[in-house]
């Protein structure tokens, strides 16, 4: 759980974007807390893959499933309280 008082930190990531699994979608891990499993990443989907639109937001519960893509490719942020398990069809 994160401290409330704690200062706010600008993080400046250099780390490279690196192809996930599901193809055509990469990652840009932008802050990782190892203890917590918490992370902040850009996800970018190359065009084709699934179908969201620009200022969509997709919500999954905890240990919730979801598909998600877009028809022209997009870059997104992704906040997770915990790892992803990315699962195959």
């Amino acid at each position: 759980m994160s401290d409330a008082k704690a200062a706010p930190v600008a993080v400046r990531s250099e780390a490279a974007w690196r192809p996930l699994e599901t193809p055509g979608a990469s990652v840009k891990v932008l802050r990782h807390d190892r203890e917590t499993g918490e992370s902040t990443s850009l996800v970018k989907f190359a065009t084709g893959p699934h179908d969201l639109k620009v200022g969509d937001y997709l919500y999954t519960p905890p240990n919730g499933k979801h598909a998600a893509s877009s028809e022209r490719g997009c870059v997104f942020l992704v906040t997770l309280p915990k790892p992803v398990e990315f699962l195959k069809d």
